[in-house]
């Protein structure tokens, strides 16, 4: 895959212009080490208005970023259970991180803004609901799945820290990118 552009000019990347005084310098520094890092990064998120649900994610890594977002249907009991959505941006990221990854790729990393969600891929933690329960177990033999087949690719789910939240360009966008498909299908 070609390579997009001089990545050695970072001074010119902006991700936050008229705010560049506030951003502390740890999140810059995790921002451009992502962007243009060869290793694969997909933040994922959900959102949920009125009964309808949306999930987005965004691809960063090589100096370039794609965001994917869609309509997810839930059964009638999880229509307002926003976790449903977010298991959902996780099943979603999962089914497409290979279609965006380097082949020089060695680790995806897959950021959810919901702390559980750590403890849910792994099945530590579970849920009442059946519904909640199958989209789960779903979640898990993906991942499972994906794991077995990129045997030589470190694929992990983390929890976006609350402090990286604040002016997090790519969160904000996945965060916005789901809001959009919502906003578009009232």
């Amino acid at each position: 895959m070609k390579s997009k552009g001089n990545s050695k000019r970072v001074e010119d990347l902006n991700f936050w212009t008229g705010f560049e005084d506030n951003v502390p310098q740890e999140i810059r520094d995790l921002i451009f080490e992502q962007y243009l890092g060869e290793d694969l990064y997909v933040y994922c998120d959900a959102s949920i208005k009125n009964r309808l649900q949306s999930v987005a994610c965004i691809f960063v890594h090589n100096a370039s970023t794609v965001l994917i977002k869609k309509m997810v249907y839930p059964p009638p009991d999880c229509l307002d259970k926003s976790f449903f959505g977010e298991m959902g941006a996780v099943v979603y990221a999962l089914k497409n991180f290979s279609k965006h990854m380097m082949p020089s790729c060695k680790s995806v990393t897959i950021c959810s803004d919901v702390s559980s969600m750590e403890q849910w891929v792994d099945g530590r933690a579970s849920f009442k609901n059946h519904n909640l329960q199958k989209m789960q177990n779903e979640m898990i033999l993906l991942y499972e799945k994906v794991k077995l087949q990129n045997p030589d690719i470190s694929i992990e789910v983390k929890y976006l820290l609350e402090e990286h939240k604040n002016y997090h360009p790519f969160y904000k966008a996945v965060h916005n990118a789901a809001r959009s498909v919502l906003r578009r299908n009232r």
